[in-house]
């Protein structure tokens, strides 16, 4: 069984308690230190602060309709689309040497680096000419590995079926 403390022990125990000098040291060093600290909590406020304002003035305030930023929907100033579902690309469509595909795990440091292994060929390639992927077009995730995107800078890409 483990100790207990009880009265006898209690009594039996020596507790060291700090002079006065020693415990009003320690309280002069604990109020320094919270003082430190709120002035630290009061620069991050405002460093806060000025990190808001000066997007705003960059970028325009993006909750003012009015506002050159006002959120606007994607689909307002872009053509989105999708990688093939299943049903169109199989795994005995995958050959080694053709047409790339591009799924997020190929999107590595916002560079797209393709997979030579996993690639179709020209006649799968132009029978999915809805998702091939132009110079200029953005890849991005869309699940799994949400978050990585890559502007594409080649011609014969294709878009796989995560991105």
């Amino acid at each position: 069984m483990g100790k207990t403390l009880n009265k006898k022990t209690l009594g039996a125990s020596t507790i060291r308690v700090p002079s006065l000098e020693t415990q009003a040291e320690i309280a002069r060093l604990l109020d320094s230190v919270m003082r430190q600290l709120d002035t630290a909590n009061r620069q991050l406020a405002l460093l806060d602060d000025l990190v808001k304002s000066r997007f705003v003035e960059m970028f325009g305030d993006p909750c003012d309709p009015g506002s050159s930023s006002a959120k606007s929907r994607i689909d307002s100033f872009c053509e989105l689309r999708i990688g093939p579902f299943g049903s169109a690309l199989h795994k005995e469509d995958y050959i080694t040497g053709g047409h790339p595909l591009v799924n997020p795990s190929h999107i590595i440091g916002g560079a797209i680096r393709p997979d030579e292994n996993l690639t179709i060929d020209d006649g799968k390639y132009e029978s999915l000419a809805a998702y091939h992927l132009l110079p200029g077009d953005v890849v991005l995730g869309r699940r799994g590995e949400i978050g990585r995107c890559a502007v594409v800078k080649t011609d014969g890409l294709i878009c796989g079926t995560a991105a």
